[in-house]
């Protein structure tokens, strides 16, 4: 497989028509994934996968220290050193556990023999997740410390900060909702499917990792409820 540089111009099939493009990836996934997902298929691009699932694994890490208030019990440096560690066990999740499990339940579908593909789609999907990384740093700029403590004095005396914290709370949502949706059609490529049978795929995958796990819970509650 030739590597192919983004900003130079390719040759992509589309409507059994051939047509010369600049591909940038970072951002016509977002708007064009499908046919995003064809050229990063086609092209070299094996070291972005760990690269995303990282940059991804480091904005959930922050949202989840943001919401639960982390700040509470720990600096904002420890915060910040921690989830740097964590993005890297994110990350290796996401693309052996994640990626092998969407593998698994798209060959029942008679999908990609490779789990290559499967892999770049989860990390590629994750665009507006790691886009949404560059909106932490006014929100700690103006926010410091308040933004991962339930304690917010800055926020409680100023309405623009407090209006500000609102459309970005908003714009992180809204990034997630969209990485969920970017999935279908980046896994639809990859695997080769439709949009119908790709989102079969990522509901089979769902039963197939959360289905063990809600039985071993209901096992242990009902444990627990009979020596009551």
């Amino acid at each position: 497989m030739t590597k192919t540089d983004y900003d130079s111009p390719i040759e992509i099939e589309e409507d059994t028509q051939r047509t010369s493009i600049e591909i940038q990836p970072w951002f016509q996934i977002l708007i064009r994934p499908r046919f995003t997902m064809k050229w990063i298929l086609g092209n070299d691009t094996s070291g972005d996968v760990f690269i995303l699932c990282y940059l991804e694994g480091l904005a959930y890490y922050l949202l989840n220290a943001s919401t639960t208030g982390s700040g509470d019990k720990h600096s904002v440096m420890g915060i910040l050193l921690w989830g740097l560690a964590s993005a890297f066990v994110f990350m290796l999740i996401k693309i052996y556990i994640g990626g092998g499990i969407l593998f698994l339940t798209g060959r029942w579908l008679k999908g990609a023999e490779e789990v290559d593909g499967i892999r770049s789609a989860l990390a590629w999907s994750s665009m507006p997740n790691i886009w949404g990384l560059l909106l932490w740093i006014p929100a700690f700029v103006f926010l410091q410390e308040e933004l991962f403590t339930t304690t917010t004095p800055r926020l409680a005396t100023s309405m623009p900060l407090f209006i500000g914290y609102l459309v970005f709370r908003f714009l992180i949502l809204i990034g997630n909702i969209y990485s969920m949706i970017l999935l279908v059609p980046t896994l639809a490529e990859a695997q080769g499917f439709s949009i119908m049978r790709s989102i079969a795929n990522i509901f089979l995958a769902f039963l197939l990792l959360f289905t063990p796990i809600a039985v071993f819970f209901g096992y242990v509650l009902f444990k627990a409820s009979l020596a009551l």
